[in-house]
């Protein structure tokens, strides 16, 4: 929840970045993936999907102020980049997951 949380707050306050990225670079898989469905479930809202429709109901007020924060359009992106970024934070790949995520990050912002 600490996670799905800082990330909303992005947008307001873009000096939370190190956290999340921090948050991120533990455990990165899982993370990201709550990310990831954090960010459909902000899609889901938007096109008028129910609480019950959702990847993570108890979530559902988190996921409303995602989706009245941001385009339909910004939250695609994220989410398509998302998918590329957990292949390049893979264990074993020879490039350092921090700088991936903090990329991610701040194009997100």
């Amino acid at each position: 929840r600490d996670l799905l949380e800082s990330f909303l707050a992005l947008s307001q306050t873009p000096t939370r970045t190190n956290h999340v990225c921090s948050l991120l670079a533990s455990d990165t898989q899982v993370r990201l993936h709550w990310v990831q469905l954090f960010l459909c479930d902000a899609l889901k809202t938007q096109a008028g999907c129910g609480p019950h429709q959702l990847a993570m109901p108890d979530l559902a007020a988190l996921s409303q102020q995602l989706a009245e924060r941001h385009s339909s359009e910004k939250l695609l992106e994220a989410e398509q980049q998302l998918v590329g970024l957990k292949a390049a934070c893979q264990p074993g790949q020879l490039s350092n997951p921090t700088i991936h995520l903090m990329n991610w990050l701040t194009r997100w912002l």
